[in-house]
């Protein structure tokens, strides 16, 4: 007989897709919130990313979708976070701002490819992927 307390579920760490640097179209697909050990609070925006806005007019597949854009939520008037809330809420932000009202919106998004962990080590190909790593502009 066979001891199963040696096979129990491991967690699968999330897959981020690898795409080539440069200014996207991103459609925000998801929004989660979460926090740096109990800490500084940040959003996780996904976004599908197209070539162009007339791309995704013309309703062509997202070259990649889920790639993350990290905002801390210390919003100082200069946050990364501050910025988002201005390009897509030029007359201020709803009285009440919550995470469904970022969904769906068309933003144009530099992207990086990160090729460090957290310590500035450099990682090993297989760990790279793509983030947001700055929302520049409202798709046109």
């Amino acid at each position: 007989m066979s001891n199963r307390d040696d096979d129990f579920a491991l967690p699968i760490p999330k897959q981020y897709p690898l795409v080539k640097p440069g200014v996207y179209v991103g459609v925000t697909a998801a929004v989660r919130k979460g926090n740096y050990n109990g800490a500084r609070a940040y959003l996780v925006i996904l976004f599908d990313l197209f070539e162009s806005a007339e791309a995704l007019g013309s309703g062509e597949e997202a070259i990649a979708t889920g790639v993350p854009g990290f905002f801390n939520l210390a919003s100082g008037p200069a946050s990364r976070y501050a910025r988002l809330l201005r390009l897509l809420f030029p007359e201020g932000p709803p009285r009440y701002l919550r995470a469904t009202d970022l969904i769906g919106k068309a933003l144009e998004v530099e992207v990086v490819t990160v090729e460090c962990n957290s310590n500035g080590k450099t990682v090993p190909e297989s760990g790279h992927y793509t983030k947001g790593s700055e929302v520049v502009g409202r798709a046109a």
